[in-house]
């Protein structure tokens, strides 16, 4: 019977292949920036397999990964996403939903063998992390206005809520002291600032673990008086009224003098034609005053104008006729 069982024995061991330990990954997490979500691990020690090991050796040299996922929104069944993958990451860029909770799982596989499943949940709304923001700053006098943004994250995303912090600092941002914090969306503006004063300011989104923007500096200057800012406005009003008067007196001196260089006898060229005012044919043509009266008559009519001499000759007759 024992010498049986010791048979039974070495053919099973003959039957093991040998050289077929497959780790099981470990660490597993999930790095996620700004909507870019890639799942890491680390390779698995032979200590930590839960396959047989033979002959003191193993497959890790050769083995490959394989990534699965399913949303408990929708039940589905698993999905793959990454197959035979020698690296330790998987992205899953534009794969996930917001709101949605997903579960993920990964084994490590070799020479038609496979080790246990490693899995985590992640909700990408929640475990997500964003930013760093980006911040501009303007303003004049102890007003500074702050408008943020975050580039990396599309637009659908939709509203972002902002921690702002200033504090009164060097120019360098070395030493910050007295600093306030305030909730914001993308814009804001801070009054009543400190004038004549060096400030430095970083943002963040709100949440656990969301990374902080650069320290960003800004310097108030002189605080102007309130009745300043009336005045600016009414000053720019009256200046572009001169200016606009100017222009009209200078068009207009400028359309009497072509109206004295080209009298009627002298029509304009064509280019200029429209920018003297026309004659009726009561206005007088004047010639020179040794032509004859009927070529001077002919060359006014065909211009159709009243000749000088003509009306001349007329206030003569109606002289001697009464």
């Amino acid at each position: 019977m024992v010498v049986m069982v010791s048979a039974l024995w070495f053919v099973l061991a003959l039957m093991t292949p040998a050289g077929c330990s497959v780790p099981t990954p470990r660490k597993l997490f999930m790095d996620s920036l700004n909507l870019n979500h890639i799942l890491r691990w680390q390779q698995g020690s032979v200590e930590n397999s839960t396959t047989i090991q033979s002959n003191n050796s193993t497959s890790s040299e050769r083995q490959s990964y394989r990534v699965e996922y399913k949303s408990t929104y929708k039940k589905d069944e698993w999905v793959p996403q990454c197959e035979r993958t020698s690296f330790t990451n998987c992205s899953f860029h534009d794969t996930f939903a917001m709101f949605s909770l997903y579960h993920i799982r990964v084994r490590a596989e070799a020479m038609g063998h496979f080790s246990d499943w490693i899995s985590t949940t992640f909700k990408p709304y929640i475990d997500g992390r964003f930013g760093p923001p980006r911040i501009t700053l303007g303003g004049w006098g102890t007003s500074m206005s702050v408008s943020l943004s975050l580039p990396q994250v599309h637009a659908s995303f939709g509203k972002i809520d902002y921690m702002l912090k200033w504090c009164q600092a060097s120019h360098n941002c070395t030493q910050m002291e007295q600093c306030k914090e305030r909730e914001t969306s993308e814009a804001t503006t801070l009054n009543d600032l400190q004038a004549n004063t060096d400030y430095c300011v970083v943002a963040w989104i709100i949440g656990s673990d969301n990374p902080i923007s650069d320290q960003v500096p800004f310097h108030t200057s002189t605080a102007l008086p309130r009745w300043v800012v009336p005045l600016v406005v009414i000053g720019s009003a009256i200046t572009s009224f001169a200016l606009v008067a100017v222009c009209w007196l200078i068009c207009n001196s400028v359309f009497r003098t072509l109206h004295y260089i080209f009298p009627p006898d002298h029509p304009l060229p064509n280019a200029l034609s429209g920018l003297t005012p026309q004659k009726g044919k009561e206005s007088f043509c004047v010639t020179a005053l040794d032509e004859p009266v009927n070529l001077v008559q002919e060359h006014c009519n065909r211009n159709g104008y009243k000749s000088l001499a003509s009306s001349v000759d007329n206030l003569n007759t109606n002289s001697r006729s009464a």
